[in-house]
């Protein structure tokens, strides 16, 4: 319980010069959905953060999966 999944996903027709921002949906076991716009380079843990202030979920109990990987708190977005 209280982990989520992250799904990055690119947002269409975004402004040129805005391709370091990034739309994510996060989708929790209780399959809520939230979407979260955040910069591409932000940190794992920052990321966690955003999303515990929305879910209420807290950061320490978040697992975040992406495209099959489990995101590291090492790690910036863009690694994934």
């Amino acid at each position: 319980m209280g982990s989520n999944v992250a799904d990055k996903i690119p947002k269409a027709g975004e402004v040129e010069g805005s391709e370091t921002n990034i739309e994510i949906k996060i989708k929790t076991l209780d399959s809520q959905t939230y979407t979260l716009r955040v910069d591409k380079q932000m940190p794992v843990p920052a990321l966690k953060e955003q999303i515990a202030s929305v879910t209420g979920v807290l950061s320490e109990q978040q697992r975040l999966i992406c495209r099959g990987k489990v995101l590291k708190d090492d790690q910036l977005l863009s690694a994934y």
